[in-house]
Parts: structure tokens; C-alpha cells; sequence
């Protein structure tokens, strides 16, 4: 008896070492179905350049380095059933006519980057997606549909120019880096109903963007040029570590943040030209970088505002006088530490011209939009978004 139990474990463990075949060697694919007797590739898979047509790779079930498919022009489908970890990077750049992926058995992958895949309409990794990855972007693609991507947690996710794309409902809870989101298809809309946690939103060109739970960024808000976006809510943030910026959204009429307190860095509402008022601030008590509102506002409304440690500049295209005079009086009590100008009856306020009206305790200096914190009044962020790229 003991002797079959003897041989038994023998068998079991033969079994598991056949099974567990390791290559330590980097693997060049040039053939369309080439053979790799690997179990684990503890290197990269690299797709040759000049590979063309229907590409499949089975053997490998984990890759502990990265697989990468640049500029292989006349690749028309990747498929692989046996795939199932990416440690490193899953990197698809320059497929012109790519338009099947299928890696049926991917759950974890380190990065995706896929960039200029003009014919791919779909992710496919199975029934469940991939679950585990760190950093998202996907650019300049024929993708409609990312409900391959299944993740809770990610550094960075970056979607952008993919025309397809019209509607983007996420499960992420946490975004510990940067999320970016600019030129899409048209009426993008973003919903993110599970998001409690980011670090930086750099938001354009989109319909509406729900964040209902979203608590805390700590780093910056920006909402640059979506000229469909007509409100924007986020009914239980409370910390915002850095920037809160909207500038040149053109349909847009509301901003809710009503639980949000203390703003460690500038807040500015520029040439927001549908806007008539600003109060949805009602916690805002303390802002440590500046102030900036130009707009064609009636009424604007910072009841709980006790503290500003930058400069501080608000001119709208009517009569403000009032709130003018609340900007003035905290000037007076020595609760904003830099410059205050304060006018109405501008009709170069959107624009970020000087003139119009102002009382006479005000300190017109309109001019200076520094802020010390709240400037970058003109900067486009889907120009900041490329020079992110480097950050995924």
C-alpha cells in the first residue's frame, strides 16, 4: 500500500514539473501559428513587424515580462486562448488593420497601452474581462465598447480619440494617479457610480460625467472645452487636494460641490458663458491658492468663504456689485493674503480682459491672473493630457 501511495506522489510530481515548463529568453514571433512549448515566459513576446494576417499564440498560460505588437501593418487578428497573465506591459501601437483580439483567458495584466488601432472595435478577454491591471490608455482606436475592462483599482486610465466611443459605465473605485478623458465620439457620457478615490481628473469633450460617491483627489479637478457638458455634481466630495478648474464649457449652467470644504490649491470659472450663477459651493471655507471667476454670472454665492491665501480676481459681463462688495470686506478683514479685484459691466470678462465697473474699495488689478495657484486660465487640457502620456 504505502509503496502505491509512493509511486502515486512520483507520478504527481512529474506531473507538475512537465507542467511548469519555464523560458527564460525573450520570443520573437514570426510565424502565424509558432509553436511555444512554455508554459511560464519569464521575458517577452514580441509580435515581428512584418507578421501579416490571423496571428495565434497558445502554450504560454503567463508572461512575466511584457508582450508587445508595434507596427506590424498587415496583422488582421491576435488571438490567443491560453493566456491568462501579463506582468509587464500588453502593448498594441500601429496595427492599421487589426480588427479581431480575442485573449479568452486574460485576467491580470500589469499595463495596456493600445494607440492608433483604426480597425479595432472590441476588447474580448472572456466572460469576466480582465479584472487586475495598473495603468489604462487607450487611444486613437475603432473601440465602442470597454466592458472587457472589469477592474476596481488602476494608477492611471487615459481614453482618448476613439471615435466609437460614446458611453464609458465603469465599476473603478480607486484612480491613484490620473484619469484623462478627452475627444471621444460624440455625446461622450461617463458614469462612474463606484468611484470613492482619485488622484487627477482632466476631463474634455464630454456629455456628463456622474461621480455620485466620489469622496476625495488629491491632486486637481479640471474641466477644460466639453461643449455638451451642461452640469457637473459631486454631491460628497470633501477634499480636494490641489485645482478646481472650469474653463471654456460653454453649455454649462451648474456646479455642485456642496460638502466640499477646504481647496488646496486655486479655483477658477472662466468662460463658462451659460452660466448665470455660482452657488454651489455652500462648505467652501478655505482656499489655499487663489480665486479666479470671469464669466457673464449674475449671481454668485460663497456663504461660508473665511479664508484665501492667494490673489483673488472675479469681473463678470453684469452687474455683481453686491458679491463685489463681499470679496472687498474680506480683503478689508485681512482673509485674503494677496491681491483683490472685484468688477462688473466687463464685457471682456470671459476673454480674460480688464475693464468695467468697481467699487471703491476694491483693488483693481485685474490684469494679474496669476492667482499664486489658481492661474493656468487658458491652458487647454487636452494639450496637458498629451503631456501626460509620459506619467502612463
Amino acid at each position: 500500500m504505502h509503496s502505491i501511495k509512493l509511486a502515486a506522489a512520483i507520478l504527481a510530481l512529474g506531473a507538475t514539473s512537465v507542467s511548469a515548463i519555464t523560458c527564460n529568453k525573450n520570443i520573437k514571433i514570426t510565424e502565424p501559428n509558432q509553436v511555444i512549448s512554455c508554459d511560464v515566459v519569464n521575458a517577452d513576446i514580441t509580435i515581428s513587424d512584418d507578421l501579416a494576417g490571423d496571428v495565434v499564440i497558445d502554450g504560454p498560460k503567463q508572461i512575466k515580462g511584457s508582450f508587445i505588437a508595434n507596427n506590424a501593418s498587415q496583422l488582421i487578428s491576435l488571438t490567443s486562448t491560453t493566456i491568462n497573465s501579463i506582468t509587464d506591459t500588453f502593448e498594441l501601437q500601429g496595427l492599421e488593420k487589426l480588427s479581431t483580439l480575442e485573449f479568452s483567458s486574460l485576467k491580470s495584466v500589469g499595463d495596456i497601452t493600445m494607440i492608433k488601432l483604426p480597425q479595432l472595435s472590441s476588447l474580448n478577454f472572456g466572460t469576466e474581462g480582465v479584472t487586475k491591471m495598473d495603468s489604462i490608455r487607450i487611444s486613437d482606436t475603432f473601440i465602442s465598447d470597454l466592458s472587457g475592462l472589469s477592474v476596481a483599482t488602476v494608477q492611471n486610465l487615459q481614453i482618448d480619440n476613439n471615435k466609437q466611443i460614446t458611453k464609458f459605465d465603469s465599476d473603478l473605485v480607486n484612480i491613484t494617479g490620473t484619469l484623462i478623458i478627452n475627444n471621444n465620439g460624440n455625446d461622450f457620457q461617463v458614469t462612474m457610480k463606484k468611484l470613492r478615490l482619485a488622484g487627477e481628473f482632466q476631463i474634455s469633450n464630454v456629455k456628463s460625467f456622474s461621480v455620485p460617491i466620489l469622496a476625495k483627489l488629491t491632486k486637481s479637478l479640471k474641466f477644460d472645452s466639453n461643449d455638451e457638458l451642461t452640469s457637473f455634481s459631486a454631491p460628497n466630495i470633501t477634499e480636494i487636494a490641489d485645482d478646481v478648474s472650469f474653463i471654456n464649457n460653454k453649455k454649462l449652467v451648474n456646479i455642485s460641490m456642496p460638502l466640499l470644504e477646504d481647496l488646496t490649491g486655486g479655483f477658477t470659472i472662466q468662460n463658462n458663458t451659460a452660466m448665470k450663477s455660482i452657488d454651489g459651493f455652500e462648505s467652501l471655507k478655505n482656499v489655499t491658492g487663489g480665486i479666479i471667476l470671469r464669466g457673464s454670472f449674475s449671481k454668485v454665492k460663497l456663504p461660508s468663504l473665511e479664508a484665501v491665501e492667494g490673489s483673488v480676481t472675479v469681473t463678470s459681463t453684469t452687474d455683481i456689485k453686491t458679491f463685489c462688495e463681499f470679496f472687498d470686506k474680506l480683503k478689508d478683514d485681512d482673509k485674503i493674503a494677496g491681491k483683490e479685484s472685484c468688477t462688473w459691466n466687463n464685457k471682456e470678462a470671459n476673454e480674460g480682459g480688464d475693464g468695467g465697473d468697481s467699487s471703491d474699495g476694491s483693488n483693481d488689478d485685474s490684469s494679474d491672473d496669476s492667482g499664486d495657484g489658481a492661474g493656468m486660465t487658458s491652458v487647454s487640457f487636452a494639450v496637458l493630457g498629451l503631456t501626460a502620456i509620459a506619467g502612463l
